[in-house]
């Protein structure tokens, strides 16, 4: 390092590569240790119902809007090779695009502005806690993907690149971000402001007519809103409503540039928003003197991007602007800028010491920030590996309903019958469990799946032929309304009658009693009896229920127990 330059831009440092190379490999074990207990998470599960099949259609079709055919062709490679049995070698794959992100925009912002700035922009990218769903959630590969091409891109068109040579390699990094995610479009417009700020590399602009018609050809032929897909007749533009519309667009795009820049310190209440403060003194007295034409671009790719989200999310509100995955983007945008605003500070006295540990308490927070999102799902994935060990100790009990989903408010939106095919075909990505360790399982959850591809299987029938022989029966009187618990063996079922007629409502538990989860309501004719079947698991187990009515006259249930 040379200890006699005056300005930050100006140290050499070649050893910082490696540093960076070494705190990378720290950082990807790190990180798949804290996620090592993840299961498939959200939309995740969307990839494992839809994309399985070698299919064009499935490999071309949107996902939520995205031109997704870079990560599912990935997902199908992982499907094939390591199934779904574990998701750490998904989340290992996105590491590596992760990875590969930092050490584009390290490279690119020390083109720009020197070696220690790019250290340390790309440093806070590589533990971006603000921004942690483009490093711990798996699916996020197709963003973190998007990046990374994006930033290749623009590392090809630094400098003054020779013509035509690099148009090719940069309409295929380019074409690559597109068909990661829509982020792409975000690096596309950053790129086409950048080339027409530059007269001396306008003709470059040459290099984004082809990935520009593929993006167009494939929305038309493909981007349809067909059912299962999330195309752009799903969220486009939803709640655009006049002025309204407007200012909470606006709204959304500062939240956003906001939240992104606050995300860059890592600090907590107001000591993030003064580091945020500074830096924006910092870039802004910078581009007082000479705005560059990557800054504009910059600048509009993140605004752009921010835009973009907002068409299809402003009617949530603009706090949504401030979501993980939307800073991770943000970030990238605004690192470039802030590292090229600090190079002329002096790297001597008082200002070393200071810069350091600025930058340590951006390292510092976004680390602690990045650990706690990683492990902010330890509740949430047990109850979803509960949820799908309970699906499986039941498979092929004679009356689950498989058409049902298994809980879509957890493993979303998976009914039960594809599930079941998709462990068949990829394996099971939760250990095995038996009908008595059920018990050692969140109860919640085990009897929120038992209500739900069981409950639709009660059957209610009037025989008055039926005889109550060998039955225990007992009358409740429900003048004040009457809750009756009992229990009944799978399979098998129980009276139920009324003097006065009316409603009753069934509430079915099976590890505990029931909840206030409403099954089925039994309609109740005057002394006239019914029989309440209750389903059947294949295995002997009994349900625990609650007959809840209001006044109906004397109530009596007879049961084999």
């Amino acid at each position: 390092m040379n200890e006699h330059a005056l300005r930050l831009g100006d140290v050499r440092s070649p050893w910082l590569r490696g540093v960076l190379a070494g705190l990378s490999i720290v950082v990807v074990v790190w990180v798949l240790n804290l996620t090592s207990y993840w299961n498939f998470f959200l939309d995740e599960w969307g990839f494992i119902e839809l994309r399985r099949p070698w299919h064009l259609d499935l490999i071309l079709l949107p996902h939520r809007e995205h031109w997704s055919t870079l990560p599912i062709l990935l997902w199908k490679v992982l499907f094939s090779t390591v199934g779904i049995r574990s998701h750490v070698p998904y989340e290992a794959a996105l590491l590596v695009v992760h990875v590969v992100a930092v050490f584009l925009l390290f490279a690119l912002v020390r083109r720009r502005s020197g070696d220690i700035p790019a250290f340390g922009a790309a440093l806070i990218l590589l533990v971006l806690g603000s921004g942690a769903d483009g490093i711990i959630w798996a699916f996020q590969v197709g963003w973190t993907g998007s990046v990374a091409f994006g930033l290749l891109a623009m590392l090809l068109l630094d400098g003054d690149p020779a013509f035509p040579g690099r148009l090719a390699p940069v309409s295929a990094a380019l074409l690559g971000s597109l068909m990661c995610s829509s982020v792409g479009l975000a690096f596309l417009v950053a790129i086409g402001v950048e080339l027409l700020a530059d007269p001396r590399r306008r003709r470059l602009l040459l290099a984004l007519v082809v990935p520009t018609a593929a993006f167009v050809a494939w929305f038309l032929a493909f981007d349809t809103g067909r059912p299962g897909y999330g195309g752009i007749e799903g969220d486009f533009l939803q709640g655009a409503t006049g002025w309204s519309y407007v200012v909470n667009l606006l709204g959304f795009i500062v939240t956003g540039l906001a939240a992104s820049a606050i995300g860059l310190a890592g600090a907590a209440g107001i000591l993030s928003v003064v580091l945020a403060l500074v830096l924006a003194f910092l870039v802004t007295r910078a581009m007082q003197r000479r705005v560059e034409a990557w800054q504009l671009g910059m600048i509009a790719g993140t605004v752009f991007f921010f835009a973009l989200v907002a068409t299809g999310r402003v009617q949530y509100g603009v706090d949504l602007a401030k979501e993980s995955r939307y800073l991770y983007v943000g970030a990238v945008f605004l690192l470039p800028l802030v590292a090229h605003s600090l190079r002329s500070i002096p790297w001597r006295g008082l200002w070393r010491p200071a810069l350091v540990a600025g930058l340590a308490v951006c390292v510092i927070g976004n680390t602690i920030r990045l650990h706690d999102a990683a492990l902010n799902l330890i509740y949430y994935m047990g109850i979803e590996d509960a949820e799908l060990q309970t699906v499986e100790v039941f498979r092929g009990a004679p009356d689950m309903a498989l058409d049902h989903y298994i809980d879509n408010t957890v493993v979303s939106s998976m009914y039960a019958n594809v599930y079941l095919a998709a462990i068949d075909e990829l394996g099971s990505p939760v250990p095995p469990m038996t009908l008595d360790g059920l018990r050692r399982l969140p109860h919640l959850a085990v009897d929120r799946v038992m209500r739900n591809l069981f409950g639709p299987s009660i059957k209610v029938e009037t025989d008055r032929a039926r005889s109550t022989a060998g039955l225990q029966c007992r009358s409740v009187d429900s003048t004040p309304g009457a809750a009756i618990d009992l229990r009944v063996p799978a399979g098998k079922s129980f009276l139920l009658s009324s003097t006065k007629g009316g409603e009753a409502s069934i509430y079915m538990g099976f590890l505990d009693a029931p909840t206030d989860d409403m099954v089925q309501k039994v309609r109740l004719q005057a002394a006239s009896p019914v029989w309440v079947r209750m389903p059947d698991t294949g295995k002997p187990t009994e349900w625990q229920l609650r007959i809840a009515t209001a006044s109906t006259g004397t109530v009596q249930l007879c049961t084999s127990s």
